[in-house]
């Protein structure tokens, strides 16, 4: 009686052992589920090196309590040194649009870490971290992108074609003012084919006043060079640029285009601004006919001060 008593006993603390064992490893199973759902800079499998935050220990809010990692306070302190702490902040606190708007301000690729209403539908805070970060607009909601104003602010901010090229839409390249603002805002080269077919070459120096690729290219282009060189449209374009600045002149290759009466047209481009002169060609900075000519717009200039 008493043997079976014991054995009974004995099976029910093995029984109790195992109910335990069991237990412990269900704890250690969720544990391990819980641990894949932090940020863990300590697992090489996890571990993304280009965003590991080499901060001193005290700046890196990994290393901050649950509790501090909650505290707003505490965290605007972290995301002001580094914007990438974005990531070990609570998820209350990647959804609050000061913490937001504070990690982006000093770093845009923590954009990544923010919620879902920032990162895909917040264009402030897309625009803002594009400033740092080339890459912020690719989570954007594509949406976002019909809007004119939103692309063009974001290229202008961003300062590279890339962007713009991405999420531009046939459409809007289709839209000659859009056009002409993306032009003017540096978001797309006016070099581009489709926009170049859009403006008479007289807009597009109005435009693009800052080079004369437009003649050089035009002088290169087959048949219509030839119409082109000797087209009295040419002299007015040199004419309005170099009105804005004189400098221009260097680029656009006067020995080259064989202009009719050239002499007489330089003469014409230093009367509209003098100091077109000293970025003339040595050869015709030399030329009898055009040193006269500068004197004597010199003098006239002097006598009419």
């Amino acid at each position: 009686m008493n043997e079976n008593l014991q054995h009974e006993e004995s099976n029910e603390i093995l029984n109790q052992s195992s109910d335990i064992t069991d237990i412990q490893q269900q704890i250690k199973d969720a544990y391990q589920e819980h641990r894949k759902t932090l940020p863990d800079t300590d697992n090489p499998e996890t571990r993304n090196q280009d965003e590991l935050i080499e901060l001193p220990y005290s700046d890196n809010l990994h290393n901050c309590t649950i509790s501090e990692r909650n505290n707003k306070d505490t965290v605007l302190a972290f995301v002001n040194k580094n914007g990438l702490n974005l990531k070990y902040a609570s998820l209350k606190l990647q959804g609050d649009e000061d913490v937001v708007k504070a990690s982006v301000s000093n770093n845009g690729r923590s954009l990544k870490y923010a919620k879902e209403k920032y990162k895909k539908y917040d264009k402030e805070m897309i625009i803002l971290a594009s400033k740092t970060n080339d890459e912020a607009a690719y989570d954007a909601d594509k949406t976002l992108f019909k809007d004119n104003d939103f692309l063009l602010d974001l290229v202008e901010n961003n300062k590279t074609h890339e962007v713009f090229i991405s999420f531009v839409s046939q459409e809007q390249l289709n839209n000659k003012e859009f056009c002409r603002e993306a032009v003017q805002r540096n978001a797309i080269s006016v070099k581009n084919l489709q926009i170049r077919n859009f403006f008479t070459n007289k807009e597009l120096i109005q435009i693009n006043t800052d080079s004369f690729w437009i003649l050089k290219t035009m002088m290169l282009t087959s048949d219509e060079a030839v119409g082109f060189r000797h087209d009295e449209e040419i002299k007015d374009l040199i004419l309005e640029a170099i009105e804005i600045d004189p400098y221009l002149i260097k680029d656009a290759n006067l020995e080259e285009l064989n202009l009719s009466f050239k002499k007489d047209f330089i003469i014409k481009l230093i009367e509209t601004n003098k100091d077109v002169f000293k970025h003339l060609p040595t050869n015709l900075k030399n030329d009898p006919y055009v040193k006269e000519a500068m004197n004597q717009i010199m003098k006239n200039s002097h006598q009419n001060k």
